[in-house]
């Protein structure tokens, strides 16, 4: 989700991340440890091309949707 603030122009970011995925057998610690450098350097990548990023927040979302709790 993104939001971005009407008067300042300021952007609040929030990721959705599933977190039974890294707890999942199936993925190697190798898979999960790429997963959060993949998102890391998203973040830093998008952070820098547009510079009114302000906050970044993660929300742990247990259920399998695109839901912003």
């Amino acid at each position: 989700m993104m939001r971005r603030m009407h008067f300042t122009g300021e952007i609040l970011l929030v990721l959705s991340i599933y977190p039974d995925y890294f707890k999942s057998e199936e993925n190697t610690s190798f898979q999960k440890e790429e997963v959060l450098i993949n998102i890391k350097n998203f973040l830093h990548s998008l952070s820098k091309k547009h510079v009114g990023i302000k906050s970044v927040y993660i929300s742990h979302n247990k259920n399998k949707s695109d839901t912003v709790i």
